[in-house]
Formats: C-alpha cells, sequence, structure tokens
C-alpha cells in the first residue's frame, strides 16, 4: 500500500509501536509493529509527530488533531484585526489605496479601499483614528467582510466607530447574511469627528459573513467613510421576573 504524505499508521497487535513522521514525507516503523489502520494528520500541527510509545494515549492525540480544527463560537469584542492594527504589506498598497482583496490580515476587500494612518492629511483636514494608529476608509462602492463563527439562533449587535470625509449625504450597508440593513451618516457629534454605531441582528447560521458596505456614487473614488474599532456583542433578551410590585 502506497503511503501518502501526511499519513500515519497504527498497530492493532502489539501495544507498543514507535513512529516518526516528518513533513517531507519519510515514515519509520518499529519492526514490531503489524499495520493496520491509516489516520490522517496535518503536517501544519506538528513537524513531527515522534516516539508515540503508549497506543492507549492514541484517542488523547486524536481529540487533539480534531479540536485544533474545530472553530468556537466569536466571543465578545473586537473582531479579529477588528481595529485594523495589522495592515497590509507594503507590496499590497499603491499609496493608500489597498491592492489584493485579502491585503489586509483577517479581511477580505473589494473596491476602492484606503488604509489610512492617523494623522494623515485629506487637503486641510486631518485624519484622526479613535483606537490604535490605523483605520480603512470605504470609497465608491467598497466593502469590508469578515467570516466568523457564531451561535445560531442567538441575536448579536455588530458595532464599529465611523468618521464621515465628504461633505455629500452617505450611509453604509450593513450584512449578517442573510440579515441586512442601513445605517444613515449622522451629523459627527464627538470631539474627534468620529461616531459610534451599533446594528442588531439574529445568526441565522453557525458561519456568518459580517460585511460593511459604502453604497455611495461621487465623482470622487475615494470620498467615503473611515472605519475602525468593529466589534460584536451577544444581546441577551430581558427576562420576566416573578417579582410583584
Amino acid at each position: 500500500m502506497a503511503l501518502q504524505r501526511g499519513q500515519v499508521i497504527w498497530s492493532h497487535v502489539t501495544p507498543i509501536a514507535e513512529i516518526s513522521v516528518s513533513c517531507s514525507g519519510e515514515k519509520k516503523l518499529h519492526p514490531s509493529s503489524t499495520l493496520t489502520t491509516v489516520k490522517e494528520f496535518p503536517c501544519g500541527l506538528f513537524s513531527y509527530f515522534s516516539a508515540i510509545k503508549m497506543l492507549p494515549l492514541l484517542p488523547y492525540f486524536l481529540l487533539l488533531c480534531i479540536s485544533s480544527h474545530l472553530a468556537a463560537a466569536l466571543k465578545d469584542g473586537l473582531l479579529p484585526n477588528g481595529n485594523f492594527e495589522q495592515g497590509p504589506r507594503r507590496s499590497a498598497l499603491r499609496g493608500t489605496q489597498v491592492i489584493g482583496h485579502e491585503a489586509i490580515p483577517q479581511w477580505q476587500t473589494a473596491g476602492f479601499v484606503e488604509y489610512i494612518q492617523w494623522g494623515q492629511k485629506q487637503g486641510d483636514m486631518l485624519l484622526v483614528v479613535p483606537e490604535g494608529s490605523f483605520a480603512i476608509r470605504l470609497g465608491n462602492d467598497a466593502s469590508i467582510k469578515q467570516r466568523v463563527r457564531l451561535t445560531e439562533g442567538v441575536r448579536y449587535s455588530l458595532t464599529f466607530s465611523a468618521a464621515r470625509t465628504c461633505a455629500q449625504e452617505e450611509r453604509l450597508n450593513v450584512s449578517a447574511s442573510p440579515e441586512f440593513g442601513v445605517l444613515p451618516m449622522q451629523t459627527m457629534y464627538s470631539s474627534n469627528g468620529w461616531d459610534s454605531y451599533s446594528w442588531a441582528f439574529l445568526a441565522k447560521s453557525a458561519a456568518v459573513d459580517l460585511v460593511i458596505h459604502n453604497p455611495g456614487v461621487s465623482e470622487d473614488p475615494a470620498c467615503g467613510p473611515l472605519i475602525d474599532s468593529v466589534a460584536i456583542r451577544q444581546l441577551f433578551p430581558p427576562r420576566r421576573t416573578n417579582s410583584k410590585t
């Protein structure tokens, strides 16, 4: 039987087998082992899987490998790289414009998206960032997307900070597949020009695509809001109490 890269074979005859597997595809098996069962292990999980001397421990290794591939539901707080502090490589930037759909870690982008640093100028306007040093700007018909694991049937709130950089009326489309909504951009009330937005939705599945989209159409393709501090929080419905008033 031909062995493929990443395959491990165990003995069911003797309680002791010594196996060494490397990502180069080499396999070394103890002469005393009779090989009958094939199990797959990703080479990315262990560079070497060696010296397994007690087969009774095998279920624990299998459990470790299985659990490493099961993503738990996302906890409350910032999304992975929700404050955009992990930026694209220099080769993925053309000035401030992001080149490549997956250039920003943890995110997928579409359309004209800019990577903005605190203190950057837009004409006479100084662009500030509410958290950290970086944010993104969504130009015309641009969007950012991140797939997250949630608990199906539970309500969540998607929150983020946004700031207007154009005089035109702006709004944002937000969605958590298949739920969607529209958030009008309000007048800047905070001292730094940023406002916080929140949108509630019901998770219809365990894997949800969260999308923030700027549908605006302007002569300037870069005209659009700044986005930062994208987070999620589980919502708990109020419970009726039995106390009498």
